[in-house]
């Protein structure tokens, strides 16, 4: 009945979808080729008819699939969907996606600029995915050197906190300034949480007295905002 009146890749998606559900997965990839010629690259199509063709043994077939899945849109979810498939054959396709990842525009705005915490994204896939896999230092360099989104620097703070606290602290600032030109109470008591973990690493790291008079700069700059000076004075921040 939907293949009568199909006129889309969704409508092909779920007749191939029953097909494969039955366990017909030759005709569901033929179902998806079809599907992919006439409508154009979709990613939902491939991925059916990769796992098609896992369940039929043909993993070469599958990978290439899940390659151009991620080639059209890197993610996380695509890079983890390539991971699952290839298992111990993983390697190579690694390197071809860290190498892609690694081609992708840099940031090349300031470390810590209000540019560089909004968009352009940098990096952000090549780190998120760094962080999956749980190299940390690799994740950092990354971000350095190609810049990623304001939550994966804080991620990034969190991972560089245990063991270089210094690090961590230009970050926290960076966010808790964002977070201020939000002028609004629950965003400067997100802003004095960001400002409270940066004092407790300045005084790991014998920068109690630097940070403290950072504090009392922002206090002067913000002197109109007593709502930032209530939430500055909550969490005992140095005036």
């Amino acid at each position: 009945v939907i293949a009568r009146d199909a006129d889309s890749s969704y409508d092909v998606l779920r007749i191939a979808e029953a097909l494969a559900a039955d366990g017909r997965d030759e005709e569901a990839l033929d179902r998806a080729r079809r599907g992919l010629d006439k409508y154009g690259p979709d990613s939902r199509l491939r991925s059916l008819a990769a796992r098609c063709h896992l369940h039929l043994g043909r993993r070469d077939s599958a990978l290439e699939l899940l390659w151009a899945n991620f080639e059209q849109r890197p993610s996380l979810e695509t890079y983890q969907r390539l991971h699952e498939a290839a298992g111990d054959e993983f390697k190579p396709w690694r390197d071809r996606a860290v190498e892609l990842l690694r081609s992708q525009p840099r940031n090349t705005t300031g470390p810590f600029s209000r540019d560089r915490w909004a968009e352009p994204p940098g990096h952000s896939t090549l780190v998120e995915i760094l962080l999956w896999e749980g190299d940390a230092n690799a994740a950092w360099d990354a971000a350095r050197h190609g810049g990623c989104r304001g939550e994966l620097w804080l991620r990034l703070a969190g991972e560089r906190s245990q063991r270089h606290p210094a690090d961590a602290i230009p970050i926290l600032r960076r966010a808790a300034e964002n977070a201020i030109e939000a002028k609004q109470r629950s965003a400067y008591q997100q802003a004095a949480g960001y400002l409270r973990d940066a004092h407790r690493l300045a005084l790991r790291c014998d920068a109690a007295d630097e940070f403290a008079t950072y504090v009392r700069h922002l206090r002067a700059t913000h002197s109109a905002k007593w709502a930032l000076r209530e939430e500055l004075d909550r969490v005992a921040l140095p005036r």
